[in-house]
C-alpha cells in the first residue's frame, strides 16, 4: 500500500450532480425514520462509469489496499471505506452503515475482490509459513478503538477522528504502519497496521507469493549492479560501465513508481539499497537480501 493524493484526479461529475446530492438527501431522510433502520436503500451514484474511471486513474489500475493490478483480470469493486449499508461490529452485522457517505468521493476506493469481499483463503504467517485457511476480507468492517466513537448520523463523522483502525491510502502514510519483508510478508508497525493486515487479508498466500516474485526480480537487478560495481573497481575510468550502473539504478527506481505493482514493498528495498550504495555497504545489503529471498525459496 502506498499513499495517494486524492486531488490528483478530479472528483467525478456524477458525484457532484444534482442526482447524487438528491440521493444522499433521500438516504438521510429515509434513515431518520426509526422503522427504516433495518431496511435497505438503493444507492446508485457510486456505480457510474465515470466514478470507476476516476478511481482507475487515481490508483493506476491497482487495488488501493494490496496494490495488485486488476484491470487485466477482473472488474474493480468500488469500495466504500466506511461501509454504506451495514457495519460488522463484534462479528454481527449492524444496520444501517454510513449511508450519508455512499456517494462521497473521499469515501470511495478501488479494491480487488480478495481485499474487499469476505473469502476463505490460505494465509501465511510473518515468516512466510502457511498458517492455514481463514475467512478474511474487508466486507462491511470498519473497526474503531472504541464503539463509543462510532458515528451513527451524518453530523457525527468527525468524532471518529483518531479512533479509526484501518489505513486509508489517501489520508495516511502506509509506510508508517506497514513494513514489507523480503520474504513477501508484511509486518505491522502500529495498531492501525495490524488491523489493516488482518482486515484486508494482506498476508494471504497468493498475494505474498506475488510480492516475493517481485522482490526476487529486484534482488537479481541489485546483484547485476553489484557485479558492475566490482568491474568498475577494476576499471574506474570506463564510461560504459558507469553508464550501465546508472541505467540499472534508474530501472530499480522505476520499479517503485506509483503505477508499478507492490510499490510499497519495492520501495522498502530500494531506499535502503540506495543508502547502502552511498555508504559503501551495498554488497552486504545485497547478500542479506539474497539470503532472505533464498530462505523462502527453499522452504
Amino acid at each position: 500500500m502506498i499513499h495517494r493524493t486524492r486531488s490528483a484526479v478530479s472528483e467525478p461529475e456524477t458525484l457532484t450532480s444534482a442526482r447524487a446530492l438528491q440521493e444522499t438527501a433521500s438516504a438521510i431522510d429515509f434513515y431518520e425514520v426509526d422503522a427504516n433502520q433495518q431496511k435497505p436503500f438503493r444507492f446508485d451514484a457510486y456505480k457510474r462509469t465515470d466514478v470507476r474511471t476516476a478511481l482507475n486513474r487515481l490508483f493506476d489500475g491497482k487495488c488501493a489496499y494490496c496494490e495488485s493490478h486488476y484491470l487485466h483480470l477482473e472488474p474493480v469493486d468500488v469500495e466504500h471505506f466506511r461501509p454504506k449499508g451495514a457495519i460488522i461490529i463484534d462479528g454481527h452485522r449492524a444496520k444501517p452503515g454510513y449511508y450519508w457517505l455512499a456517494a462521497t468521493w473521499d469515501n470511495l476506493l478501488p479494491s480487488c475482490i480478495d481485499c474487499n469481499r469476505a473469502r476463505t483463503q490460505l494465509f501465511e504467517d510473518e515468516d512466510a509459513q502457511i498458517a492455514g485457511e481463514e475467512l478474511r476480507g474487508k466486507e462491511n468492517k470498519f473497526p474503531l478503538t472504541s464503539e463509543e466513537w462510532r458515528a451513527r448520523h451524518p453530523d457525527e463523522t468527525p468524532r471518529e477522528v483518531g479512533a479509526r483502525l484501518l489505513i486509508h491510502p489517501c489520508r495516511d502514510n502506509p509506510e508508517s504502519h506497514l513494513q514489507f519483508l523480503a520474504n513477501g510478508s508484511v509486518r505491522a508497525l502500529s495498531d492501525k497496521g495490524e488491523e489493516s493486515i488482518k482486515t484486508y487479508g494482506l498476508r494471504r498466500a497468493a498475494l505474498a507469493e506475488s510480492r516475493r516474485n517481485r522482490l526476487r526480480e529486484l534482488a537479481r537487478l541489485i546483484s547485476y549492479i553489484i557485479d558492475d560495481l566490482d568491474t568498475l573497481a577494476r576499471y574506474p575510468n570506463d564510461d560504459q560501465i558507469q553508464q550501465n550502473i546508472k541505467k540499472k539504478v534508474d530501472d530499480l527506481r522505476l520499479a517503485g513508481a506509483d503505477n508499478e505493482q507492490y510499490a510499497g514493498a519495492v520501495r522498502q528495498v530500494i531506499l535502503p539499497f540506495e543508502a547502502a550504495l552511498r555508504d559503501g555497504t551495498a554488497r552486504r545489503f545485497a547478500v542479506d537480501l539474497f539470503e532472505q529471498v533464498a530462505r523462502v525459496s527453499t522452504q
